[in-house]
């Protein structure tokens, strides 16, 4: 599908690869309907080139140091994992003012999601 050119964006991560098909995204705006993705930095650059009119959110932690512990509370991630993840999110703050229409800090889930369902629904 990358060869094909058949994704939206399509990225690396932590030494993962992810990645969001163009065809059901184009499928749902013709339908009318927007679409939310979540995805990471090299993949917000390519929506923001194959579609500059997108509406760009950065979810942004408190803090490096809440990231950390909301990671270490899960329990489920290693501490090497923590320490990827903490250092790829340093790089992605520093950036987001430049990629992102809006960054919102995600210190409280209900007003963090109130937030972004407002920059949503505006027309």
């Amino acid at each position: 599908m990358i060869d094909a050119d058949e994704f939206l964006e399509w990225a690396e991560y932590n030494g993962n690869s992810y990645g969001t098909p163009s065809a059901p995204i184009d499928q749902a705006n013709a339908e009318g309907r927007a679409v939310l993705l979540d995805i990471e930095m090299q993949g917000a650059r390519q929506v923001k080139e194959h579609r500059p009119n997108a509406l760009m959110i950065f979810i942004e932690p408190p803090s490096l140091i809440e990231m950390e512990r909301r990671l270490r509370s899960r329990g489920d991630t290693s501490d090497r994992d923590i320490a990827d993840r903490l250092r790829i999110a340093e790089t992605q703050l520093a950036e987001a003012s430049d990629l992102f229409d809006h960054v919102v800090v995600n210190s409280d889930l209900d007003a963090a999601v109130e937030e972004v369902v407002k920059l949503v629904t505006r027309g």
